[in-house]
């Protein structure tokens, strides 16, 4: 697995390989940065291509219920989706429901937007 910025670099992987968003950062002087993985076939078990255009399409539902608060389906589908994709992001899935679970506990401020500050 890579890790790329930018939806323009995306771009140019999304046709051979399996791009993921994953988040958002607004970086100091810099402006928003949009990062993704980028999975080859190589790194999903034969298995589990058949189910690959379920599986990012639940990633994709997981990062639209991040960003509209919905924690109680955002942790289902982390659930669900740990150990697919060969496993390859497990470790976003992890820090992502850390993060949800304290915004679930404590809330968010009324300003709060998925853009994580760097």
């Amino acid at each position: 697995m890579k890790i790329i910025f930018g939806r323009e670099n995306a771009e140019k992987f999304k046709d051979n390989y399996i791009v993921l968003e994953l988040d958002t950062f607004n970086v100091t002087n810099v402006g928003e940065v949009v990062t993704f993985c980028v999975l080859s076939a190589e790194e999903i078990p034969l298995g589990l291509l058949p189910e690959l255009p379920h599986w990012t399409e639940f990633h994709n539902k997981l990062l639209n219920g991040y960003r509209t608060k919905q924690w109680n389906f955002c942790l289902d589908c982390i659930s669900n989706l740990k150990g697919k994709l060969g496993g390859e992001i497990d470790t976003f899935y992890d820090n992502l429901k850390q993060r949800i679970e304290v915004y679930r506990d404590t809330g968010v401020p009324d300003d709060w937007t998925h853009i994580l500050q760097r």
